[in-house]
């Protein structure tokens, strides 16, 4: 039933546990960084790249340390998929403390961006 609905929800989502490979990616994440691949077991920077995980890292690392991490930025995902995003780092913390694992939950907001930049030229 959780796997039907995150594949439900509109944006990306995953799990990533203390070694940063994931336990868990839904059918968008799937879809934006490789066609519907399982990326069960891979790491943040192969899936994603070095460019972002450079940038994702230290955020990451916070979100490990127990922080929830919040940030928007603009990522090249391929060629053909550059995307201005939402994202948020929540830590999984177990019932002594200890963070688990992160979920990430990532929202495309491209064409809002872009609807910003046109209400600001047009001004």
């Amino acid at each position: 039933m959780l796997r039907l609905i995150l594949d439900s929800f509109p944006g990306l989502a995953a799990y990533v546990n203390r070694d940063f490979r994931y336990e868990f990616t839904n059918r968008t994440y799937e879809d934006w960084f490789g066609a519907g691949t399982d990326f069960t077991g891979k790491t943040v920077e192969e899936v994603a790249g070095e460019a972002i995980w450079q940038g994702v890292r230290p955020l990451l690392e916070r979100a490990f340390s127990g922080e929830k991490v919040a940030f928007e930025t603009r990522h090249e995902y391929r060629a053909d998929l550059v995307r201005d995003v939402e994202t948020s780092y929540i830590p999984d913390i177990d019932e002594h403390g200890s963070v688990q694992g992160v979920v990430v939950l990532i929202m495309d907001v491209t064409a809002r961006k872009a609807a910003e930049q046109a209400t600001r030229q047009s001004e």
